[in-house]
């Protein structure tokens, strides 16, 4: 006759569970509180221990030394990279990072310091757009679901466009959004225009093509034409090119065209019609890619899509429906761009991230507000599959790092050491997934759960960044082996067939690519002072080394090409400097 009791137990416990969470969604309403604690959240995953991991190559290498060498040579107009023209990207994030340079200094930190506050940017958009469209918690909820998810988090502690990119096409939609859902006004028009141009300085013709695509769906689908201020238009397009205009005019005389021609024709048309860098794959590379990239929360897909299936006007009234599109338009769009264009990345679709965590959110909502009754076996199906992953990264990082022997392919992969620290990481999800269901009838719970799971898991690996492995990063290890005073001398560094961008970076000095073994012998034999930095496989079996040439320093590991690199020097150098172990 114990039963009852325990029952009552159990909901006793329930209640105050409950009661608490009511609580503390109370506490949470103000805007001033919400605005805070996103600001703080995203501090935690942003900003912490943000410049510990040398740089990554080959992005944050090619940005961050094209950033150096401008203001070096005091031209904001050229970039360059190895002191020759870069045709890459534009400028507004070489701009940025000087900018941050001169306050931090020209490091890790500050390299990546314009991608995070770009992250800010993003997530305080979003937590408006959430507002402006389902009202309540709902923006709040948007922006926590965006700082938890551990590709967009990654995106902003990375030193290249893709955040601001994000940012700035993010705040154009959500302008674009006002405008749509008003039809009074034209600030947001002009407002939305400023955005684009921005993007266009940050990472090219897509900052204006994506928003425009999104926008033009969005017309398709849910009207709105007579909203457009089309005799506005011209004035906004003024506006557009005062801001974009000036830079690309003044970079394409200052070269003769040659950036435009490298910057349009080969990154721009070549990347979508053909491979580059065999950065290839299949038509739905970035469904699992956005999955991953936002989970823990997509373990909770079913719910938006169970919305949307139920989402009549009766249930989203006509002022939710046609925002709701907007939010299909917005996530779509990217998606379908990026999976036509033959070069495919991670990064590319994330401005599609912030469109993820409105839909995720409306899936929590709709659950929360009573809206859908979703069966258990999808909630427990969510929280399985948090809890199998969790259990799978464990063992996962555990056998990359070489602390769980997988038999004789642990040879074949070479582990890299460091990897083990990150692996409990894991262990924050399988607890979600498991206290998920226990909870997979309570929508608050549940959802509680799986929010402050990805806050922790995230935060967790931002707080990580990968320093453990800077042990198998060459560059910057490299360039300690080189006399302090090289700089002042003709001394000339080459790399032979091997070769990271952020070599440059931390060399302070430009490097030479060595092609064929003749003309390693020829660099190492000439009078001034040469280092060569070369896989160390490579220099045990040269034929021929030229008198007085020695190694200096250790091998050093790297994982990009799985292999030791030694730095050698001709005898000018030892001559010179002697031999810095």
């Amino acid at each position: 006759m114990t039963l009852p009791f325990e029952n009552q137990g159990r909901l006793g416990k329930l209640s105050n569970t409950m009661a608490f969470l009511e609580r503390l969604l109370a506490w949470f309403r103000p805007v001033h509180r919400q605005l805070a604690i996103l600001v703080g959240l995203w501090a935690l995953v942003g900003l912490t221990n943000l410049g510990g991991a040398d740089l990554w190559d080959i992005d944050e290498g090619n940005n961050t030394e094209a950033s150096r060498e401008m203001r070096e040579a005091g031209n904001w107009v050229v970039p360059t990279f190895n002191y020759e023209l870069r045709v890459d990207k534009p400028a507004l994030i070489n701009w940025l990072q000087i900018v941050s340079g001169m306050f931090f200094g020209e490091n890790e930190f500050a390299a990546r310091f314009p991608s995070a506050v770009a992250g800010l940017f993003t997530i305080l958009a979003v937590w408006t757009f959430g507002r402006q469209w389902l009202g309540g918690m709902a923006g709040f909820v948007a922006g926590l679901v965006l700082a938890g998810s551990p590709m967009f988090v990654a995106a902003m502690r990375f030193a290249n466009p893709d955040s601001l990119l994000t940012a700035l096409v993010s705040w154009c939609l959500v302008f674009l959004h006002i405008g749509m859902r008003s039809g009074r006004g034209t600030w947001w028009l002009f407002a939305a225009s400023a955005c684009s141009a921005l993007a266009m300085l940050g990472k090219g013709p897509i900052g204006l093509a994506l928003p425009g695509a999104i926008l033009l769906v969005y017309l398709l689908l849910a009207g709105g034409w007579k909203k457009v201020p089309w005799l506005y238009l011209p004035g906004a397009l003024l506006l557009w090119l005062a801001i974009a205009a000036p830079w690309y005019i003044w970079v394409g005389t200052e070269t003769k065209f040659a950036w435009h021609k490298g910057f349009f024709l080969q990154h721009n048309l070549g990347r979508f019609s053909a491979p580059m860098e065999n950065h290839a794959g299949p038509f739905w590379y970035y469904l699992p890619v956005l999955l991953g990239g936002t989970f823990p929360f997509s373990s909770l897909l079913g719910l938006p899509l169970l919305t949307w299936r139920k989402g009549t006007r009766a249930l989203f009234g006509d002022r939710l429906l046609p925002s709701g599109i907007f939010v299909v338009a917005w996530l779509a769009v990217p998606l379908v761009v990026f999976s036509i264009s033959r070069t495919k990345l991670p990064n590319y679709v994330l401005p599609a991230y912030p469109a993820m965590a409105l839909w995720l959110t409306l899936g929590m909502v709709a659950w929360r507000r009573g809206w859908i009754a979703p069966q258990r076996g999808w909630i427990r199906f969510g929280m399985i599959t948090l809890t199998l992953a969790g259990l799978g990264m464990v063992a996962g990082l555990l056998a990359a790092s070489g602390a769980l022997p997988i038999g004789s392919l642990s040879a074949k992969l070479k582990p890299l050491s460091g990897l083990e620290w990150i692996a409990p990481a894991g262990l924050i999800l399988v607890a979600g997934g498991l206290a998920g269901l226990a909870w997979s009838r309570q929508a608050l719970q549940a959802i509680s759960v799986v929010t402050l799971s990805g806050l922790l898991f995230t935060l967790t690996l931002g707080a990580w960044n990968g320093q453990t492995l800077n042990r198998h990063k060459a560059p910057k290890r490299l360039a300690t082996f080189l006399p302090a005073d090289l700089r002042a001398t003709e001394a000339r560094l080459g790399t032979f067939d091997w070769f990271q961008p952020s070599l440059v970076f931390y060399a302070r000095r430009p490097v030479s690519r060595i092609l064929s073994e003749k003309d390693l012998v020829s660099f190492l034999q000439q009078p001034i002072p040469a280092y060569v930095a070369l896989p160390a496989h490579r220099w045990e079996s040269l034929v021929k080394v030229p008198a007085g040439t020695c190694k200096v320093g250790q091998n050093v590991p790297d994982f990009y090409r799985r292999c030791e690199v030694v730095l050698v020097a001709n005898a000018a150098a030892v001559e010179c400097f002697g031999v810095h172990q």
